[in-house]
């Protein structure tokens, strides 16, 4: 997964840039934990994966979603990155008592030490070095509204819509990936 992730950084970034980039997600463990404790990507390397299917998707969406201020260079920072800030939350392997590991609830973790899309931003500033445009950080920092109150924050994303497409392109894929894709 680390060799697709850098193939993709190549078309975009500088080889400093890359090495810089990919030094820091080898440091958040980005390539070694779980999406999740029990859903989507549950496994090692699950982060990783998803973030690849919500790239993936995004390219797709892009065509139809996209206004023509969305960059695909925008796609690879949001979609790759946006959730990093999972790299924060203290995952651990789930042992039973029995010593074997859990097959249903595969990980553990630390909901306090999670943060947020605003957390991921933060993270790609001061960890990776990237300097997130207005429009990529409001979609990394907003990409989870959908758990959150519906109806509030569907008003959010329309009065945002025209300026923030990039938002509506994360927020689909991630979606789809998370919600369909990953656990069929």
């Amino acid at each position: 997964m680390e060799k697709r992730v850098k193939d993709i950084l190549v078309k975009h970034f500088t080889t400093t840039e890359v090495y810089d980039i990919i030094k820091g997600l080898k440091q958040l463990a980005f390539f070694k934990l779980p999406a999740s404790t029990k859903y989507h990507c549950a496994s090692k390397g699950g982060l990783a994966k998803h973030s690849m299917n919500v790239y993936e998707k995004s390219m797709e969406l892009l065509p139809v979603l996209g206004d023509g201020t969305v960059t695909p260079k925008d796609i690879v920072i949001t979609s790759l990155l946006h959730d990093l800030n999972k790299c924060m939350k203290g995952y651990t392997p789930n042992t039973l008592k029995s010593g074997l590991d859990s097959t249903v609830v595969p990980y553990k973790s630390d909901a306090l030490l999670s943060g947020d899309g605003s957390l991921s931003c933060y993270l790609i500033r001061d960890v990776l070095g990237i300097s997130l445009t207005p429009i990529q950080y409001n979609a990394i920092a907003n990409h989870n509204i959908w758990e959150e109150d519906w109806k509030k924050n569907t008003i959010l994303v329309h009065k945002n819509l025209i300026g923030y497409r990039l938002m509506l392109i994360l927020v689909t894929a991630d979606l789809y990936c998370s919600q369909v894709q990953e656990v069929l």
